[in-house]
């Protein structure tokens, strides 16, 4: 079973259709790359594929479970990080944490336990009784990060999770994925930073609503004698490979 299963997905906005009959398979145990520019309709993807809007046509499955129809479900095994911070600038990291951990369901101890966990991987000890708008900003990605993995999920999806940040946390995040990965996790982040995709097991790079070639990285610069992606990537933007 696939982690996500999409089938011909087509999701409108009046006159924009932001996912055009889209489909894409992602395996459990993959970190797959969602590679496109800003209006790309990335967010609209994600944003479909966790049930938040309803779709125009095509069937998403989640871990086995239909999006909408068991959207609830699903989320219980998803971990979320939007590209604009869901966290509470007038409280602590600390309070962030048992704030969501209850809204999860979570008991007050598994909480202060793997708060203490992700608070130490994340380098966040220190900060942890600081009023988050007193915070960094890659501070405050640490935090929405850490959220998104309260709950140890089995599908981890990460909206821009390194906008804004340095290069020396972009890289301690992607560290992380890894780790991740290599416990079984499932993870899909989208990005406009073809340096960074080139870390995926696979990319898929999506252009006005579609995804237009899917594989990866180096295979597909092989395939199509490219020297890096960004030159792939612009090719494929500018219309000069065939789909």
């Amino acid at each position: 079973m696939n982690a996500i299963e999409i089938s011909h997905l087509t999701k409108s906005f009046g006159e924009l259709k932001a996912v055009d009959d889209l489909s894409l398979s992602i395996p459990k145990g993959e970190i797959f790359g969602l590679l496109g520019p800003n209006g790309a309709g990335k967010t609209t993807l994600i944003h479909s594929i966790i049930g938040v809007y309803r779709i125009d046509a095509g069937t998403i499955h989640v871990l086995g479970h239909p999006i909408p129809e068991e959207k609830l479900e699903a989320r219980k095994k998803i971990g979320f990080m939007p590209q604009d911070l869901a966290i509470y600038s007038d409280l602590t990291p600390k309070d962030n944490f048992l704030f969501y951990g209850r809204l999860y369901g979570m008991p007050d101890q598994t909480i202060k336990q793997r708060m203490k966990e992700l608070l130490a991987m994340l380098r966040l000890e220190e900060k942890k009784n600081t009023v988050v708008h007193k915070l960094s900003g890659g501070q405050k990605r640490r935090v929405s990060l850490g959220i998104s993995l309260l709950t140890e999920p089995e599908l981890l999806i990460l909206d821009e999770p390194t906008v804004g940040v340095d290069p020396v946390l972009r890289k301690e995040f992607w560290d992380y994925f890894q780790r991740l990965k290599e416990e079984g996790k499932t993870i899909l982040i989208t990005t406009h930073i073809t340096d960074e995709a080139m870390r995926a097991d696979r990319v898929g790079m999506m252009i006005k609503g579609k995804i237009i070639a899917t594989g990866n990285p180096n295979e597909l610069m092989r395939q199509n004698q490219a020297s890096t992606l960004e030159d792939l990537f612009i090719r494929y933007e500018k219309g000069g490979i065939n789909e």
